[in-house]
């Protein structure tokens, strides 16, 4: 038989248990009932790399415009008619004009090929070469034939034209060729002419005197003209301006056209100077045509090219 103080230890140590797993029951009832939070810590995971959203820049449309240069230049207002003729190679409109039928307008120094260009035109009269030029022009008298045309009685015209290795980009230089030829092709029999090709030096298509404008004199002319291209003149780095103008000057013709696309480089190159020795050499008053090719109105060659103009009672034109 147990004796008492063992069996009161044992009822001691039951009622502990009872009362330790009531009170597990209750806690655990608690918990489920009210929730217990909880932080979850993951260990050795590799955060993801934020993904960066790539943005292209927006790109605004750009937006053309025609600038238009205001000058006191003076201009043919002809207008132009079309040709169905596909060798028409320059439009020698001084700014746009209108054409024909259509509400349209050329731009000024818009070109076309000059392959295939004959002289298959007839040489009866002044009137009827220069109808023959529109080979290469596009209707109408351009401003130096208007401008010669002026000019009654005997007319005697000495052409410079500047051959310097510039004038061969940009289709400058078969622009003044044909610009010439077209002036070459207006005069009469009654008419006399000359040509200066210059850039450091110069060439003389007929030394000594000015020829007549007859049908073989300007063939040659223009053969003389057609010597040059841009590659035979590439090697031309420098521009003489002056000397042509006082050596054309010494033949004493009626007018002379001078072509040249910017400042001289050679010889005399101070403007006031140059304007000073044309002023002293122009004994005859020959009038001058000074045509400025891709020449800026705003900039010091454009000026110089009026200027020569204004003072020996001429007319300017750029294109």
């Amino acid at each position: 038989m147990m004796k008492r103080p063992n069996l009161a230890f044992t009822i001691s140590i039951i009622f502990h248990v009872i009362l330790f797993i009531v009170l597990m029951v209750v806690h655990k009832k608690e918990s489920v009932r009210y929730g217990r939070p909880f932080i979850g810590i993951e260990f050795n995971v590799k955060a993801p790399e934020p993904k960066l959203k790539e943005t292209k820049p927006k790109i605004e449309p750009v937006k053309f415009t025609i600038g238009q240069r205001s000058s006191n230049i003076r201009y043919s207002t002809k207008p132009l008619a079309f040709s169905s003729d596909p060798k028409m190679a320059v439009v020698t409109a001084a700014r746009n004009v209108p054409v024909r039928g259509g509400d349209s307008a050329i731009p000024f120094g818009m070109s076309a090929p000059l392959e295939g260009f004959k002289t298959d035109t007839s040489f009866s009269d002044g009137a009827g070469r220069a109808r023959g030029a529109g080979r290469y022009m596009r209707g109408g008298k351009s401003q130096l034939v208007d401008f010669v045309d002026k000019n009654k009685g005997s007319r005697e015209i000495i052409y410079c034209v500047d051959i310097s290795a510039s004038m061969g980009a940009s289709n400058k230089l078969n622009l003044s060729r044909s610009y010439l030829k077209d002036s070459l092709l207006a005069l009469n029999e009654q008419d006399k002419f000359n040509m200066i090709a210059f850039a450091k030096n110069m060439e003389v298509f007929h030394t000594g005197s000015l020829l007549p404008a007859t049908k073989e004199n300007i063939t040659k002319a223009m053969a003389f003209l057609d010597n040059y291209s841009s590659q035979s003149i590439k090697s031309n780095t420098k521009t003489d301006l002056l000397s042509p103008i006082i050596h054309a000057l010494s033949m004493k013709p009626t007018i002379i056209v001078s072509v040249t696309d910017g400042l001289p480089t050679s010889g005399i190159i101070q403007p006031e100077k140059i304007l000073q020795n044309i002023q002293e050499n122009n004994l005859s008053n020959t009038k001058i045509f000074a045509i400025g090719m891709e020449m800026d109105q705003e900039q010091p060659e454009a000026w110089l090219m009026k200027a020569i103009a204004e003072q020996n009672n001429g007319e300017y034109q750029f294109f």
